[in-house]
């Protein structure tokens, strides 16, 4: 059964993140042997990896930060540029749901990943109970 170029690029995705050939069969509806042969074509494909030494905890909870950081700066400049394009007099009296949908969910993200960093951080830091 040929499948579609997206059904594919879903399955090997999932690959890629770590599903296990027979998960991402079951989640997609493609048989076990078509995956299996996605996952040998995307192993013959991909250059070898680098072996190298683990990163610390502590370095990649600051480069996570970093690029949070980032993330969120990008998100309030967007946020910024869409104010101003939607209090245009032209952008309201056109059909503008499309880029107002397009700026809530951006927005909407950018706040989701904020308050699971916030609630991240609580569950690891250590309780005042715990230090007496």
């Amino acid at each position: 059964m040929a499948h579609s170029p997206e059904k594919k690029a879903a399955v090997v995705s999932d690959l890629i993140c770590g599903m296990t050939q027979r998960e991402a069969a079951r989640r997609h509806g493609v048989s076990a042997g078509t995956v299996k042969d996605w996952a040998i074509e995307l192993e013959t494909t991909q250059e070898p990896r680098k072996t190298t030494q683990p990163i610390p905890v502590l370095a990649r909870r600051e480069q996570f930060a970093l690029l949070l950081y980032d993330f969120l700066e990008s998100a309030v400049r967007m946020a910024d540029a869409w104010t101003k394009v939607c209090s245009e007099p032209e952008f309201i009296k056109s059909n503008a749901s499309d880029v107002n949908n397009l700026g809530r969910t951006a927005l909407d993200f950018a706040d989701r990943i904020v308050a699971r960093t916030a609630t991240q951080r609580t569950q690891d830091s250590p309780s005042s109970d715990s230090s007496n």
